[in-house]
């Protein structure tokens, strides 16, 4: 065969697959709803997400096709947007169990976590939900505060010193390195038990931590993102086999846990009792023939990504926009002025809790939510066919002027009036219904000790004015967030 035959076959092909997909598309319940402009198939869409800021062309999308919508991932096969209320409580809270992750979180998220509690489905979530519920309860929450106290302290104390032999009266640090070395100490002896040591910067923890943040959101090159994108709408492996360093990160920090697993284990032969922080109930129902060793590791795995992946982001927002706005931190410091960090004070401290809750609805961690539906399901009116992807993005919803008014404008106030958001169901941060974020509670207060902490006593300013919003599954500043720190006058006068 010729090489004109085999053109005239591949252009034969593409106009019948063409044809086909068109077709289907015609016949799809779909068919009907608001609709992104397809372009060039494929390319157009994912060009929009892989080169402007993240969730950016879902907000625009959004805006200008209504809050139920669909856009086009691949030739003629449509995906649903929406930002709809009732849609969204629909697919994360009443018919939640007909919907699961998608194939390609599946894809990314799988050879890390397995089936910890971030992907499990059905009857396995609902036991490790169970199973875990204890360590986060909020009974448990006062406990955890001198953790959150100390790791604040030592990253305090470290940077005091740094101030003091510089010769200078401030120091440069990188704001990312400093967020996710305190979070995995933090993940580490709440969850574990265990110290990794990063703030104090031992090597090997921060050699885990850096692979744990390029596993979820590595740095790449817009073209680099366009072309994980594209491949990820052939096969969602081919997507994640391009990500350079994947499997030596996923082996390095594999090993780590399975360090931390054997040195309890070892403790435990000495000891004979369980402790009930996470890693000892895990243990427990090991002992007791109730989970695999492999599910015991995956879950060891999902916390230790997702404890201090997620913090470590929030942090280095909270930073940025503080940075921008030094009058809140003078409100804080007024507000815990005189007050001993307990349980009860952070609880009780309005404004704190206010800016941190701003920040997290303008900066969500987990900026985007898919599901894929199950069966045919109905949603808002539309049926949609099984294996559609789901796309709810809480970066989009929380900018809509519907949901909060001055939307794009930091105004922590907005949380201390009688109408607060939140209780209209337009605060997604921690997302909703039975796959709602379990250590919310944990995060949350972490956040509000961490400011506490490094804000009276610092003066803390990004190095840059202005930080765009990149994101592969949790959102980051981008460039890398570098902060010039010095010692607070209060501070320094006592």
């Amino acid at each position: 065969m010729d090489a004109v035959s085999v053109v005239g076959l591949l252009v034969l092909w593409l106009v019948g697959y063409w044809t086909y997909k068109y077709v289907k598309f015609r016949l799809n319940p779909l068919y009907h709803a608001p609709a992104v402009p397809m372009g060039i198939p494929v390319v157009s869409v994912m060009k929009q997400l892989a080169y402007e800021e993240a969730t950016a062309p879902m907000l625009r999308w959004t805006k200008t096709y209504g809050d139920f919508a669909i856009y086009f991932p691949w030739i003629w096969t449509p995906a649903v947007l929406t930002t709809s209320k009732e849609a969204v409580k629909c697919v994360m809270v009443e018919k939640e169990e007909k919907f699961t992750r998608t194939r390609l979180s599946r894809a990314i998220l799988y050879d890390i976590v397995g089936d910890g509690l971030l992907l499990s489905n059905e009857d396995m979530h609902a036991r490790q939900r169970k199973l875990l519920a204890p360590v986060f309860s909020p009974s448990n929450l006062p406990k955890f505060i001198s953790i959150f106290i100390q790791k604040s302290n030592e990253v305090a104390d470290r940077w005091e010193e740094k101030i003091k032999s510089s010769g200078d009266d401030h120091i440069v640090e990188s704001g990312y390195s400093t967020a996710a070395s305190v979070a995995m100490d933090i993940i580490g002896l709440a969850a574990f038990g265990y110290n990794f040591q990063a703030v104090a910067k031992n090597e090997k923890a921060s050699a885990v931590s850096r692979a744990a943040n390029d596993l979820v959101s590595p740095m790449i090159t817009a073209a680099g993102r366009l072309l994980i994108l594209l491949l990820s709408t052939i096969s969602p492996m081919l997507s994640v086999w391009v990500i350079p360093g994947r499997a030596k990160n996923i082996r390095t920090v594999r090993r780590a846990v399975r360090e931390v697993i054997q040195a309890r284990r070892k403790d435990l032969e000495g000891q004979g009792e369980f402790t009930r922080d996470l890693l000892g109930l895990i243990l427990e129902a090991d002992a007791r023939n109730e989970i695999t060793e492999k599910e015991l590791v995956d879950q060891c795995m999902t916390f230790l990504i997702a404890g201090h992946e997620t913090t470590a982001s929030a942090l280095q927002w909270i930073i940025v926009v503080l940075s921008q706005h030094p009058e809140a931190v003078e409100k804080i410091r007024h507000e815990l002025h005189g007050k001993e960090l307990t349980y009860e004070t952070l609880r009780n401290s309005k404004y704190l809790n206010a800016v941190v809750k701003e920040v997290l609805r303008l900066y969500p961690p987990v900026p985007i939510v898919s599901r894929q539906a199950l069966e045919d399901v109905e949603v808002q009116g539309f049926r949609i066919p099984k294996n559609t992807l789901i796309v709810i993005p809480p970066a989009v919803i929380h900018m809509l002027e519907e949901n909060f008014d001055h939307a794009e404008e930091f105004i922590p106030e907005r949380w201390l009036r009688e109408d607060n958001p939140a209780k209209a169901s337009n605060f997604l941060s921690f997302n909703i219904g039975g796959h709602n974020c379990i250590g919310q509670r944990f995060a949350f207060f972490e956040l509000l000790v961490l400011v506490s902490v490094l804000y009276t006593r610092f003066n803390i300013q990004a190095t840059e004015e202005r930080y765009r919003k990149y994101s592969r599954v949790t959102m980051k500043p981008s460039p890398e967030l570098f902060v010039r720190v010095s010692v607070a006058k209060e501070h320094s006068a006592s």
